[in-house]
């Protein structure tokens, strides 16, 4: 059985550390399109799967919504600053009209992340 490209998937999540280098204005290239340049363009290229609908990083959330899909701040982990997180992003930052602070994990999402997702400690300080 042939395996399916990442645009064929009903939703995608994305983990990563928050940065410049990763969170760039343009890109070079493209390994899997997102929304493309915005909109219902996906749907307009008959383009399978629903896109990515969310992106964790170590300082806040972000989802994609709004007539453009476009990439915004929904939540703030405890003790950051939207300051802090749009020095991190390479765009002018989009923001959810309702913004919130993300809950603190759990102890039990805490080790499933450790052990499950995370076993080699890539994530963690």
């Amino acid at each position: 059985m042939r395996a399916k490209s990442p645009s064929h998937a009903g939703r995608l999540f994305y983990i990563m550390r928050l940065s410049k280098r990763h969170s760039v204005a343009k890109l070079d290239f493209r390994t899997s399109p997102g929304f493309l340049e915005g909109g219902d363009e996906r749907r307009r290229l008959g383009m399978p799967g629903g896109g990515p609908q969310l992106v964790v990083t170590d300082k806040a959330l972000f989802d994609f919504g709004g007539a453009d899909n476009e990439m915004r701040l929904v939540s703030l982990h405890p003790g950051m600053k939207v300051d802090e997180v749009a020095s991190e992003i390479g765009w002018p930052l989009c923001k959810a009209s309702q913004m919130g602070e993300t809950p603190a994990p759990t102890a039990g999402s805490s080790s499933v992340s450790r052990r499950e997702l995370d076993p080699a400690g890539m994530y963690r300080n």
